[in-house]
């Protein structure tokens, strides 16, 4: 019985590689010579609130594969990253916390690993509630 209860256990720390991948390749790539983001036409077509989910899967990506040392992001970056103002980025952002679909720390956002499924889902405007 113990060993079924195994398959809902998720490990912060642990990265599904492929999942991210497959969730990013539609509306983001990155420079390797500059290591910027450089976002496809079908990120335009985005909301404001998709886009930034997708800009911070992103700076997980340049974490893993060793472009920048830590993957959490103001929303001052945010915002300038992807063109929102940054005052629309806070509500937006207390939104998306409390929907589980990012963390803050210390007013620094990332998106926590065990909610990959969530975020995909909410990319593909299916979201849960």
């Amino acid at each position: 019985m113990i060993d079924q209860l195994e398959d809902l256990i998720v490990d912060e720390e642990s990265v599904n590689k492929e999942l991210l991948s497959t969730t990013l390749k539609p509306f983001i790539r990155i420079v390797r010579e500059n290591k910027q983001f450089t976002f496809t036409s079908e990120f335009t077509s985005l909301e404001p609130k998709q886009k930034m989910i997708v800009f911070l899967l992103g700076q997980k990506a340049k974490k893993i594969l060793g472009f920048i040392e830590d993957e959490k992001t103001t929303p001052k970056i945010i915002a300038s990253e992807i063109g929102l103002r940054e005052g629309t980025v806070y509500p937006y952002a207390r939104e998306l916390e409390k929907a589980t679909l990012l963390k803050n720390d210390n007013g620094r956002y990332f998106i926590p690993n065990y909610a990959f499924e969530q975020v995909k889902n909410y990319l593909a405007k299916k979201v849960i509630k």
